[in-house]
């Protein structure tokens, strides 16, 4: 049986959104539970997260993408395309209207849009998913039962909004991979990538209160027609747990857009940590999430020295918890234990002289503070972004 949310925890989850969509939830869920959204908590928490990120909970204008950038914020969205806001003024001009040229070339050809058409400006972001291109549009249309591809404005309509929400996700398919507890999957699958991913997991806690205290029509009926004191007596329901520490923490680290490292690498506890007999053997583990954004510099230095160096880079030490730093002989005041180091080395063929001058080039450039430790016996280099500089050999 679904799950029911009243009038009242709508307007909880979407606290700013016009008082039509609002009545339109509550007043027809069978969109989303005719798809399995209102199953269980994950899915709806997860459906409920997304579509509040994409339409800023139904407050932006219209429920349309607004077209009308900058040249400058074209140059910033598509800086492979368009370098500079010069570059984008030689393409498309100055002239009142010239993003809709901007759009047409830039989603031309993509998304089900038409070459040589208006697509790219006229089946832009829609409705509380913000459905984008020509195919997502009759994708969606076909399944809300609404004529989308003739009339995109359909999707815009407060009425329209549980149908819409309901035949995208269905679209996607992402019952399989909420049921799974795969936020991320969920959000790439819903918009290609990974933007929005920190605000994403904030409206997924914003929302987890609500979610939490809903229960199944099945569950709810029989205890309101228990007696008043009955109902006093009856245990709260328990808090949905919508992602895992390590879930949060995949997400936490898809949502810095590194282009050459994975979440998993950030998350390796150490060869000592994995190997049975050793002297950390099962002793590590991912880091709290107070500290994770200590990562965040160090991260973003790794990043563009893979680029510059243009090769694999292996990560072989990252966080460690004090048992496991004392266990391996770590240093008590160790920065992996503040989570700001990684240890590593790059198979380019180089060795750590080399990998560390480089970093020293970041660092005399003002890109980061930090310690940089140089072990060629050993073929690893330490990057640390302490806030103070510091250089250290064996």
């Amino acid at each position: 049986m679904p799950l029911v949310l009243t009038k009242d925890d709508w307007n909880g989850i979407f606290p700013s959104a016009p008082d039509d969509v609002i009545s339109a939830f509550a007043d027809n869920p069978d969109p989303l539970d005719r798809v399995g959204i209102t199953e269980n908590k994950l899915r709806l928490g997860y459906a409920l997260a997304n579509v509040e990120h994409e339409c800023g909970g139904f407050t932006i204008k219209d429920l349309t993408e607004d077209l009308w950038y900058s040249h400058e914020r074209i140059a910033a969205v598509w800086p492979n395309r368009y370098p500079s806001a010069q570059s984008v003024r030689d393409a498309f001009g100055v002239e009142r209207g010239w993003q809709l040229k901007a759009f047409d070339k830039i989603y031309g050809e993509r998304m089900g849009n038409r070459s040589n058409t208006n697509d790219g400006s006229r089946y832009i972001g829609r409705g509380g998913p913000q459905i984008t291109g020509r195919d997502g549009y009759k994708q969606v249309g076909e399944r809300a039962g609404l004529d989308l591809v003739n009339q995109p404005e359909l999707a815009t309509k407060a009425e329209h909004q549980p149908a819409i929400l309901a035949a995208f996700w269905d679209w996607k398919g992402l019952n399989g991979p909420a049921d799974a507890g795969d936020f991320a999957k969920c959000v790439k699958l819903w918009n290609g990538g990974r933007n929005g991913m920190k605000d994403r997991i904030t409206k997924l806690e914003g929302n987890d209160p609500i979610i939490s205290r809903l229960e199944n029509v099945s569950k709810v009926m029989p205890f309101l027609d228990k007696e008043p004191e009955a109902r006093s007596s009856a245990v709260p329901a328990s808090p949905v747990v919508l992602m895992t520490h390590h879930q949060r923490f995949e997400a936490f680290f898809l949502s810095l857009n590194l282009d050459h490292f994975r979440p998993s690498e950030f998350a390796f506890l150490g060869n000592s940590h994995e190997t049975e007999g050793a002297k950390g053997f099962n002793l590590n583990a991912l880091p709290p999430e107070e500290i994770w954004p200590n990562m965040i510099p160090t991260a973003q230095i790794m990043d563009r020295l893979r680029k510059v160096l243009d090769a694999s880079i292996r990560l072989t030490n990252v966080y460690r918890n004090k048992d496991y730093n004392t266990a391996i002989g770590g240093a008590s005041g160790s920065q992996h234990m503040k989570f700001t180091a990684v240890d590593f080395y790059c198979q380019n063929g180089r060795g750590p002289e080399h990998w560390g001058a480089q970093l020293k080039a970041f660092r005399s450039a003002g890109d980061f503070k930090g310690g940089i430790g140089i072990y060629p016996t050993r073929h690893f280099v330490h990057l640390d972004t302490r806030g103070t500089n510091v250089d250290f050999r064996p």
